[in-house]
């Protein structure tokens, strides 16, 4: 989306308070020497106008409160454009202090929420000791081996996917692959095997 620049009236403004701050110094950086010889802009330094262009399209999407904000602050140098849009956009929020929410006062612990903690780790606890997770290195399969239970009853409704992934699963934890789920393996490409070599 393209912004509308801000207008040659506003940028003027902004320059003669820069001026008025910085003297010579600030306008004489965007000085080219050459001066334009005809038009509305007739006897003006050409550098000058044609930076102005450019601040006022770089200002584009500034609200006036933005360029007055950057007014305010008190540069130790006449600014370049990105310093002063820099300073049109930054905010200082510590100053703001008054307006935000107190801290809440700290919760005191008693020793009845001591003992609901307890009492709640405890049922945690004895949870993920009923639980049952595969031991050392093993891996659980034992998805893989009820999908290949239904397959060989008929009673699978998974599909083909499902299937494959089951029998990969289990040549993977290198158990055995039941008949069911042999077809549903992946066929190795002769390129592949060593007999082809």
């Amino acid at each position: 989306m393209h912004k509308s620049p801000i207008s040659q009236a506003t940028v003027a403004n902004i320059f003669r308070v820069l001026r008025g701050r910085f003297g010579t110094a600030f306008v004489d950086k965007f000085r080219s020497g050459v001066r334009v010889e005809d038009g509305p802009f007739a006897g003006k330094d050409a550098g000058l106008l044609e930076t102005m262009d450019v601040w006022a399209n770089e200002l584009a999407g500034l609200s006036m409160a933005d360029i007055e904000h950057g007014l305010s602050i008190k540069f130790k140098f006449p600014p370049s454009c990105d310093e002063f849009v820099q300073a049109c956009v930054q905010r200082d929020y510590s100053a703001q202090a008054h307006n935000t929410v107190p801290a809440l006062p700290p919760v005191a612990i008693t020793e009845l929420d001591r003992q609901a903690a307890r009492k709640h780790m405890a049922t945690v606890t004895s949870t993920v000791r009923s639980m049952s997770f595969p031991q050392g290195n093993a891996k659980r399969v034992d998805w893989a081996e009820r999908i290949a239970r239904d397959v060989a009853a008929g009673n699978y409704t998974g599909g083909a996917y499902g299937a494959r992934m089951a029998a990969e699963a289990l040549l993977d934890a290198r158990k055995p692959i039941p008949a069911s789920l042999v077809k549903f393996l992946p066929n190795p490409n002769k390129q592949d095997s060593s007999e082809a070599a």
